[in-house]
């Protein structure tokens, strides 16, 4: 897929989540809604992929896409813009897992929600991805 593409279709997503207002919901309700949509994916030895262990499984890489020593780096100011961000760096980490724009989009926002800050704070694991 061309990077435009990609762009575009992170853009869609995101725009239909916030349109749904998805950007409203706490953070437990938005991986609830992922791990919803992940019922869908292949199991992988039995096991069934949940939203917060992707995010446990990730959470390194995906510090490494969205924190500089344990600190946030800077978002776009506008929030559909943040979203796309937050959507890239799952994309990019956890894309080989097969999982939808969708989920991606759910992910960035369960981030988001749970606060970038304390997840850029938090080594290894974010404390209340349970």
């Amino acid at each position: 897929m061309h990077h435009l593409e990609i762009w575009r279709t992170i853009s869609t997503a995101v725009q239909a989540a916030l349109y749904d207002e998805a950007h409203t919901l706490s953070e437990h309700d938005l991986l609830r809604r992922a791990d919803e949509l992940l019922l869908g994916l292949p199991t992988v030895g039995g096991t069934q992929p949940t939203a917060s262990g992707l995010l446990r499984r990730y959470h390194t890489q995906l510090q490494h896409e969205l924190c500089r020593e344990r600190e946030p780096r800077a978002l776009p100011g506008e929030l559909e813009e943040q979203v796309a961000e937050l959507t890239r760096a799952v994309m990019v980490t956890a894309g080989d897992e097969g999982i939808s724009v969708e989920v991606a989009v759910l992910l960035g926002l369960a981030i988001q929600a749970g606060g970038l800050t304390r997840f850029c704070a938090t080594p290894g694991t974010s404390q209340s991805l349970q």
